[in-house]
């Protein structure tokens, strides 16, 4: 029991320690239900991609909320109680997986005729017997590009519509450099140069390879953008990507620069909805980024780094058999 899961409910914490059920926020007309839920839970068969429930706070509203239940284990082996984790879905990333839906439904037209008008320049300058290597490599890049957007839009309007990610396993490595080949122009006009630490025996990680890719995309960006807005250092500006093991079953991934730092911000204000350090800035980029990763069962940290500068850091889980064929299931079931 903390602080946190009294505010966002509602209740002092000498109400709830040692209450049994049923609890006091579940809903009077679904009891039933949150008692089935929890004998499961307390049976070991908790949903490990985690389910969605509902609350009512004190004052009577209603709470969406995401839980993650686990048995809690002492070093020596002992079951010795439960362990859970709750996220609240707020009215306003609610209404933004809205918005995102509706402008993935927008976007998908312009997205497929852009992609048939090219197909159709393509067909066109065949016809004409036109042999222009440069020309046909521009609209390739552009088909390309045009098939990128639309798989991006899409992956990200099922997540924020509470679809489960699409995971695979993959090389984090090569997710992290298509994320920064596609930033290649904005890095070149902000004069950033980006320095690579990959080493060979970093495992592959269990993800969904496009929402990852739009995490670093964002990470990255917001690098060269903060280092853009000030006198280059000596030496130039830098981003580097490092790729490390974390402990045995996690990939990290730390995105540095040497721009001005953090000045004392952590990542908790970072990433809460609608903070943004841009005049323009929507305020939503790393909160996304974090409930991505959160997902994934992975986690974002953020700090200075060691030479100066601002330090992103995130987990994933390294890839293993038996947790995807238990998600393939978990999936199936859903």
């Amino acid at each position: 029991m903390n602080r946190a899961f009294c505010d966002l409910v509602g209740l002092p914490a000498e109400t709830l320690l040692g209450r049994l059920p049923p609890m006091p926020y579940w809903p009077p007309e679904a009891l039933a239900e949150s008692m089935s839920r929890h004998h499961r839970n307390l049976a070991g068969k908790a949903p490990r991609e985690g389910y969605e429930a509902r609350w009512i706070h004190r004052d009577g509203h209603a709470i969406d909320v995401k839980i993650y239940e686990a048995p809690l284990v002492d070093a020596s082996g002992r079951h010795i109680g439960w362990m859970g984790s709750t996220m609240a879905h707020q009215a306003r990333l609610t209404m933004l997986g809205e918005i995102a839906s509706t402008l993935a439904h927008e976007l998908n037209q312009p997205l497929t005729a852009i992609a048939s008008y090219n197909a159709g320049v393509v067909n066109s300058l065949k016809r004409a017997g036109v042999d222009h290597a440069v020309v046909y490599g521009a609209l390739q890049r552009l088909g390309e590009q045009a098939a990128q957007a639309g798989a991006v839009v899409q992956r990200i309007r099922e997540f924020l519509t509470r679809r489960g990610p699409q995971r695979e396993r993959c090389d984090l490595g090569k997710v992290a450099r298509r994320a920064v080949a596609l930033l290649q122009r904005d890095l070149a006009r902000n004069e950033v140069q980006i320095a690579w630490n990959v080493p060979d025996d970093v495992p592959a990680v269990w993800a969904d390879p496009v929402l990852i890719e739009q995490v670093i995309i964002n990470l990255v960006r917001n690098a060269s953008d903060e280092l853009a807005t000030r006198p280059a250092p000596a030496g130039g500006r830098r981003i580097a990507l490092a790729l490390a093991k974390s402990g045995e079953r996690f990939v990290r991934l730390d995105v540095s620069d040497n721009g001005p730092g953090l000045n004392g911000r952590g990542v908790e204000q970072l990433c809460a909805p609608f903070y943004s350090t841009k005049s323009e800035g929507m305020g939503m980029g790393l909160a996304i980024c974090r409930s991505i990763l959160e997902v994934h069962r992975g986690a974002m940290d953020a700090g200075d780094a060691p030479g100066g500068g601002a330090r992103f850091s995130f987990t994933l889980p390294a890839y293993d058999a038996n947790a995807a064929a238990a998600d393939a299931g978990a999936a199936a079931e859903a």
